[in-house]
């Protein structure tokens, strides 16, 4: 008998896919609202970067609910974030966006 046919590994195999279910909405919802932010068409790499914020910051978040530290995640989605088309339009030079 294999882990995932026991009772409690049906349930526990159950509640990962819940989970990923949950992660998935929450990331599509924030990567919508970031491309959207945007205010015009936004490219295929801009989707991509915007996918991998959402996921990061939603991934810290279950983390720090876990009581986990979320540091790491949360840098590499700063980090992320700096160096594209979705920083803080006050954070751009004066000559961008000219």
């Amino acid at each position: 008998m294999t882990t995932f046919t026991t009772p409690s590994g049906r349930a526990g195999r159950a509640r990962q896919m819940e989970i990923g279910k949950e992660n998935g909405d929450a990331i599509a919802i924030w990567k919508d609202a970031m491309l959207r932010g945007l205010g015009r068409p936004w490219t295929a790499p801009e989707e991509l970067i915007a996918e991998t914020i959402a996921s990061l910051f939603i991934r810290a978040r279950r983390q720090r609910d876990q009581g986990r530290d979320d540091t790491h995640l949360l840098l590499e989605a700063a980090l992320l974030q700096n160096d594209s088309v979705f920083r803080h339009p006050a954070a751009l030079p004066p000559s961008a966006g000219q």
